[in-house]
């Protein structure tokens, strides 16, 4: 950050004044068009490790190792200390390809997704920034392309992979019979998709590249309510023909099983996704909930003696709470671990939990001022597909 001083100002009193408003700073964002622009340099090799700064000057300098020249001097090879546009979060020695602003000043660098080779697996590009992300649009590519993508700035890619549902026995996510096949080019925006079972009441998807810490990938035929459908997938290798390897997902209804998807897809008339627990106390079944209704349908629980109740959670705490009335029941449970599902939300999480099996649960139910608690067990009983309702 540049500050205009009239006098000097001691370095930790600068700190100080500085922190905030650099720890509040917004993602920064950058198309691969505009990145190519103001490129002055690119090289291929490793990443060494930050260099110590000489006493007294400001900034910040990395090392690299440097075994080829893509833009640039081509005399500018070996070990090279380099200026930063920020912190570089790459562990030494990694593999990366390097890319120089017009002021010679590193400010975006591509690692492979996995593994320690730079030919052998797509690459990711982000840019270099201290205080939050930098996203790069589109970020994919392999180092096979990349010489193309400097001179014409154009870019081919091609993904295949299966579509992976959560399994109904054992609450794991495994591979489908659906197999994909995306093809994107860039910058003209042409793209096509295969392998999808036939959609009913579908218009033609929106298909691209997303940025990191996100979908690699992106097929979206409609992004919202009342009858949402969005597939994302995650590059993970390389075939020896160049096309990526990914593994897709349904974004949009989440957690669907594969029988659900496919009766989603094949029926129009299914537009929205919710879910059915049953709490059991001593074996017996003794309240249904319904939870996950979009739109103004309240999530509800129906006991045995009345009902319904109108639920509110905070599942983040582990609490599940109805009432009716001076009546309340409130289901405490374990907080749901943060699962490794991309942009799960809190009641995904529970969800996911319950496929794997029942959990215990503790209830407690007050009738005006009197109060009785016991233990219980929760459990999925199904995933419902049902129409959207009308008002």
């Amino acid at each position: 950050m540049a500050m205009r001083r009239s006098h000097r100002i001691p370095a930790l009193v600068a700190l100080i004044v500085c922190l905030p408003a650099a720890l509040s700073a917004e993602p920064k964002i950058i198309r691969l068009d505009a990145l190519l622009r103001r490129l002055s340099r690119v090289t291929v090799g490793r990443c060494l490790g930050p260099e110590p700064l000489p006493t007294g000057r400001l900034g910040l300098r990395y090392r690299l190792q440097v075994d080829r020249v893509l833009l640039g001097d081509p005399t500018f090879l070996g070990s090279r200390i380099v200026e930063t546009t920020g912190h570089v979060h790459v562990p030494r020695n990694r593999p990366c390809v390097a890319f120089f602003n017009r002021r010679k000043v590193l400010e975006w660098i591509a690692v492979p997704v996995r593994g320690d080779s730079l030919s052998d697996a797509p690459l990711r590009i982000s840019g270099i920034y201290s205080f939050n992300a930098y996203f790069v649009m589109p970020h994919l590519f392999t180092l096979a392309s990349l010489p193309g993508l400097l001179r014409k700035g154009t870019l081919r890619i091609r993904a295949e992979g299966s579509l992976y549902f959560v399994d109904p026995q054992s609450g794991r996510v495994m591979p489908s019979r659906i197999n994909l096949a995306i093809a994107y080019d860039w910058p003209s925006g042409r793209a096509s998709v295969s392998g999808l079972p036939p959609l009913s009441g579908f218009a033609k998807p929106r298909i691209g590249l997303g940025v990191a810490l996100l979908d690699d990938i992106y097929v979206r035929y409609h992004s919202g309510y009342p009858r949402p459908l969005s597939i994302g997938g995650t590059v993970f290798g390389l075939q020896r023909n160049g096309t990526l390897l990914a593994r897709f997902y349904v974004v949009q209804p989440s957690l669907l099983r594969l029988n659900d998807f496919m009766r989603y897809v094949a029926n129009p008339k299914l537009q929205q996704r919710y879910y059915i627990l049953e709490v059991a106390a001593d074996g017996e079944p003794r309240w249904r909930i319904e939870i996950g209704k979009v739109d103004y349908q309240a999530d509800r629980l129906i006991g045995p003696n009345g009902g319904p109740f109108t639920l509110s959670s905070e599942i983040e705490k582990g609490i599940l709470q109805a009432k009716s009335g001076h009546d309340t029941i409130t289901i405490r449970f374990h907080p749901p671990r943060k699962l490794a599902i991309r942009r799960a939300g809190r009641l995904e999480r529970l969800v996911r939990e319950l496929m794997r099996g029942t959990i215990g649960c503790r209830v407690t139910i007050q009738r005006g001022l009197g109060i009785a608690g016991k233990g219980c067990t929760l459990r999925l009983v199904s995933i419902e597909l049902a129409p959207f309702p009308s008002r």
